[in-house]
């Protein structure tokens, strides 16, 4: 069976460049005869926010994408936070060798890409002191588990997709090196992950200033404008426009056409 996910970051609220790749994957997922699942990466405690999972549950129901997983706050927070396997990503990390503990911090490293300056200090885990990287100098060395104890978006979103059985990727044209990253990750663990001819990375909207849509730069929130059916309306139309160059009204229309993204490889 295809499986693959929609897996928001509950840290913000969700732009239009976030429910565009709601779309997309949908799209996708429904072309193949895939299932979809939602999983919601609320890993990060501290920016996580039940109302930044509700907006996820919404934009999905006004858009009337059905997926499998949660059904809405109460279900996630009791049976799919990821912040109740935080033992589990830790447990899992201990299988894990290419990994060492860094004392670095923002101020030490820079603007420039982290180096390995802890590579041969043998330091381990120490709350609020130390984080662990992944010893792969390609990729400068990413962070497994954050000094706050907690798993890092790389570490438990392999976790998640491979406990889950994914078998495609659809992200933005920004995730393209987290999923070599979690591909180099995986083979570390001498685990089977998902091959770039099943990797789907789309571009990005932009704001007037040429700047990726983001949460960091407060984004405008894309939920009013789906709660209006003319504006919904107005979306869709963008969407397709954006991804097809022509407009079209409804998503169950959309969906009937051939689905745009190549594959990377």
């Amino acid at each position: 069976m295809l499986k693959t996910r929609i897996a928001p970051t509950p840290n913000g609220h969700y732009h239009l460049g976030n429910i565009y790749n709601f779309i997309y994957t949908a799209w996708w997922a429904r072309q193949n005869q895939a299932e979809l699942h939602l999983r919601i990466d609320d890993h990060d405690f501290q920016r996580s926010k039940d109302i930044f999972i509700e907006e996820v549950f919404d934009a999905l129901n006004l858009l009337e994408i059905k997926t499998l997983g949660p059904k809405n706050l109460g279900d996630f927070k009791k049976k799919y936070s990821g912040q109740l396997k935080r033992e589990h990503y830790r447990k899992k990390l201990d299988e894990f060798q290419s990994k060492f503990g860094c004392d670095c911090s923002r101020k030490d490293i820079g603007n420039l890409p982290y180096q390995g300056t802890c590579l041969q200090k043998n330091f381990s885990f120490e709350k609020m002191k130390t984080c662990l990287r992944f010893d792969c100098k390609k990729f400068h060395y990413p962070i497994l588990w954050r000094k706050e104890d907690i798993p890092s978006y790389q570490w438990s979103s392999l976790i998640d997709d491979l406990e889950l059985g994914t078998t495609h990727l659809i992200r933005g044209e920004d995730l393209q090196e987290s999923s070599y990253i979690q591909a180099s990750l995986a083979r570390e663990l001498g685990v089977n992950f998902i091959t770039p001819d099943n990797m789907f990375h789309h571009s990005l909207l932009v704001n007037q200033e040429g700047e990726k849509l983001s949460k960091s730069n407060k984004a405008s929130s894309a939920l009013p404008l789906l709660r209006s059916p003319d504006s919904r309306r107005d979306v869709i139309r963008h969407f397709s426009k954006f991804a097809l160059g022509v407009e079209i009204d409804s998503l169950e229309e959309l969906f009937q056409q051939e689905y745009p993204l190549k594959t990377d490889s």
